[in-house]
């Protein structure tokens, strides 16, 4: 848990209006990664509408200039990420919401790809991703485990194990890079729950359900422990309920602990 809240900081992350600014990742990731996180958008924009998961979105693609390495995206205003949202002043009813709203959601995806061998074949190209979610995630935690106090060898095995895993696997199209500052949580109105919009999908790849299940629980835990316990918790219960629900395929709970 630890060591996902710490990898998650260290990823990129760009503010959805930012100005432009400067970055340390070279060029070439920047540029590859663009034109997956396009192809992202325009496939989920198009993806059928779950009633459960209603008011989960993604920003609409307006424009991808590939040659000058432009992309356009809807503005959606100025709204807080559910990292930053979740306060013990946000009701339980809408944490719950919420939380239900991304399982939902995210079990739609995955139903949806699981068989859909052109969608994850478009995207099975993009070994950026994969080598940074592999890297990033599941490399560099046996050492951070030790550093913790955590030296028992399966944690060892296990990140080796998921760390090879992220390169080959094709059960389903990933998002990549889901969890709660890759969600913008705009304000709810008199007779409609909050309206969430999913970011970053430069790191969009086929690869295990777990995997993102696993990411998006890890970090609703993070907020379980650091922010609020009761209203973390209550995220991240529904969440995986949710998920569970709706997935059409068994969730193996020991694949998504591994990742967490």
């Amino acid at each position: 848990m630890q060591q996902d809240c710490q990898i998650s900081r260290s990823v990129r992350k760009e503010s959805y209006v930012a100005p432009p600014r400067s970055t340390s990742l070279p060029r070439p990731y920047l540029t590859a990664s663009q034109a997956y996180e396009a192809k992202g958008f325009e496939f989920l924009g198009k993806l059928p509408t779950n009633s459960k998961a209603a008011s989960v979105r993604v920003p609409r693609l307006l424009a991808f200039d590939k040659d000058n390495h432009v992309l356009i995206m809807e503005d959606v205003g100025n709204s807080p990420s559910l990292k930053s949202w979740l306060t013990a002043d946000s009701t339980r009813d809408q944490v719950a919401s919420i939380g239900r709203s991304l399982g939902s959601y995210l079990a739609h995806v995955h139903n949806t790809t699981a068989n859909d061998s052109t969608i994850k074949e478009a995207f099975s190209s993009n070994i950026i991703g994969k080598n940074v979610s592999s890297s990033v995630y599941y490399a560099g935690l046996p050492a951070t485990a030790k550093k913790f106090g955590y030296p028992q060898p399966f944690i060892t095995a296990a990140a080796k194990f998921a760390e090879n895993e992220v390169l080959t696997a094709n059960e389903v199209w990933t998002l990549g890079d889901f969890w709660t500052g890759n969600v913008l949580v705009s304000a709810p109105s008199e007779h409609n729950d909050s309206k969430l919009t999913v970011l970053d999908l430069e790191l969009a790849k086929p690869g295990t359900a777990a995997f993102d299940i696993g990411q998006m629980g890890a970090e609703m835990l993070c907020l379980a422990r650091f922010r609020s316990e009761d209203h973390g918790s209550l995220l991240l219960r529904e969440f995986f309920q949710a998920y569970k629900a709706e997935r059409k395929a068994e969730v193996d709970a020991a694949a998504v602990a591994i990742r967490m």
